[in-house]
């Protein structure tokens, strides 16, 4: 068997060996060019919480290099804008489409043997909109019975799942005009909560406390009345719906009428005398003259009584 030359095996080792080197070479530029080499993706511009529809202002389109590019990453803002977050995004993380919901359904994220309820919110309401998806609030309701209000406390510890807003059509708008929005938020309660929550959502104004993050007590309140923080009303307080009463002119043909001279000061009146004057011809008065039968007729005077707006001409004799 014959051996093979020493200068063929050397030969063939310095081959393979720079094959290899020339394989290690395009390795590490092709490493290199993917760690230079950077793609415009969508990253979140501030921190978005679990449940949270994403907003266009929320996103923006940055250049990052490939490799620290997450599988599926979104290249366009429109792939993720409008849709609900599955998990918490970092400002400056770059998105991805398994980080969105797709189907823009909410009922995947609600625990179990719970519902959604959506109530309408106020800046105010929304504890000036610091309350975030994933946040534990109260529920406070404020109804109006009769002459007083009473607060109580409607709910505890209910889960916030996701904040959003719905556009409000007011009448008539032009064009131009930019539609009205409602913010509202949407918790997660039992179902005999629910009752309870739509109901005072329609029989009253409603308001969340926001909680300690790690506060899962429950505390037990009787509510409060306006008359328990008020107290006693002060007597010089106008009461409502109390108005002057003014002295209307009596109609009626009575003796006593000091209400109606009252309101008729500014008139001439003449002092009420008896009303109970006959209107029969004034008896005849007779004569003891001597040899004279003759009969002598009284004079007879008429005279005005005015009985707040009505006037009367009355006959007296003297």
């Amino acid at each position: 068997m014959s051996q093979i030359p020493r200068q063929k095996v050397i030969a063939a080792g310095a081959l393979l060996g720079l094959i290899s080197a020339v394989l290690v070479y395009v390795f590490l530029a092709r490493q290199a060019n993917e760690s230079t080499t950077k793609y415009l993706v969508v990253t979140a511009r501030q921190n978005i919480e679990r449940g949270s529809i994403i907003d266009a202002d929320e996103v923006q389109l940055r250049s990052l290099p490939k490799n620290v590019l997450p599988s599926k990453t979104a290249l366009t803002p429109n792939a993720v804008v409008g849709k609900m977050t599955n998990t918490r995004l970092l400002a400056g993380q770059p998105i991805s489409i398994n980080d969105v919901d797709q189907s823009d359904r909410l009922a995947h994220i609600i625990p179990p043997f719970k519902r959604a309820v959506t109530v309408a919110l106020d800046p105010i309401i929304g504890v000036g909109g610091f309350i975030k998806p994933g946040d534990h609030v109260d529920v406070i309701a404020t109804f109006a019975l009769y002459d007083s209000t009473v607060t109580r406390t409607v709910l505890q510890d209910v889960e916030l799942l996701a904040t959003g807003a719905e556009v409000v059509t007011s009448g008539e708008a032009n064009k131009s005009d930019k539609p009205d929005t409602q913010p509202n938020a949407t918790l997660a309660v039992m179902p005999i909560d629910a009752e309870k929550l739509i109901l005072a959502d329609a029989k009253g104004k409603i308001r969340l406390v926001l909680r300690r993050a790690d506060d899962r007590s429950y505390i037990h309140t009787k509510g409060i009345t306006g008359r328990a923080i008020i107290g006693n009303v002060p007597t010089d307080v106008p009461m409502p719906n109390t108005q002057i009463q003014t002295a209307q002119p009596s109609t009626t043909t009575t003796s006593a009428a000091k209400p109606e001279v009252a309101a008729n000061a500014s008139k001439p009146a003449v002092k009420p005398v008896a009303t109970n004057v006959s209107t029969q011809k004034p008896p005849m008065a007779k004569s003891t003259t001597k040899g004279i039968c003759a009969t002598k007729t009284k004079p007879v005077q008429t005279i005005e009584i005015v009985r707040g707006t009505k006037r009367e001409n009355t006959l007296v004799s003297e």
